[in-house]
């Protein structure tokens, strides 16, 4: 957090400094004897506004992907234990028929990995939403097709939310550079107009402090 204000603060420091050069006559004309117009100080205001939005998208990239991770979690666990309730019932009700058991893939233990556990849940659903015989014979155990179809539609949503989460993160890995890039850009300007203003307003202390910048003795 702490650097995070020590970076807003230089922010804010460049920020003022352009914005009292380009809002002062006696500075602004100094300046320009060295290029430094009202044209080029808008590059470097520009600069700045562009390192602001490098930062507040990589903010937003982070809050998304913490959402949609959170989001995804509660979904799976969610939908991870209705699965396991309905996979019971079926297993009972079916324990006598190999292939109904080997059909809904409940002929064999939980896998821990997400794509195997992905393909289970899909199949053993899409199965039973296919045949009404199926349909007819789980509601004997209170499992209705709307049951079956509500958690097959949170299945298919937390794995829309797990793409996202991946998506998201793939992203947020390509926001630090753009970010840096900006504030590193940002930097060599801000000090090339620092040392043009302590050239031209050398004579002028009061006019180099108006620029958010300690003279230094």
């Amino acid at each position: 957090m702490k650097a995070k204000t020590s970076l807003n603060d230089r922010l804010k420091h460049f920020e003022t400094a352009l914005d009292n050069a380009m809002n002062s006559h006696e500075v602004r004309t100094a300046l320009a004897k060295s290029g430094y117009d009202s044209k080029k100080i808008s590059e470097g205001k520009k600069l700045v506004e562009n390192t602001y939005a490098a930062y507040r998208d990589l903010d937003k990239r982070k809050n998304d992907l913490d959402n949609a991770s959170i989001t995804y979690k509660k979904m799976y666990k969610e939908v991870d234990t209705t699965y396991r309730e309905h996979r019971l019932k079926a297993k009972v009700l079916f324990n006598k028929d190999e292939n109904i058991l080997k059909e809904l893939r409940i002929d064999r233990s939980i896998p821990n990995k997400y794509t195997d556990w992905l393909s289970n849940v899909e199949k053993f659903y899409s199965i039973i939403l296919a045949s009404e015989d199926l349909l007819q014979k789980l509601s004997a155990l209170k499992l209705t097709k709307a049951n079956i179809d509500m958690t097959y539609s949170k299945v298919m949503e937390a794995n829309r939310y797990r793409k996202l989460r991946i998506e998201l993160d793939g992203n947020k890995q390509d926001a630090p550079k753009e970010r840096n890039k900006n504030l590193m850009d940002l930097n060599t300007w801000m000090g090339h107009f620092y040392t043009i203003a302590r050239i031209e307003l050398k004579e002028h202390p009061q006019l180099l402090e108006s620029l958010d910048k300690v003279v230094k003795s």
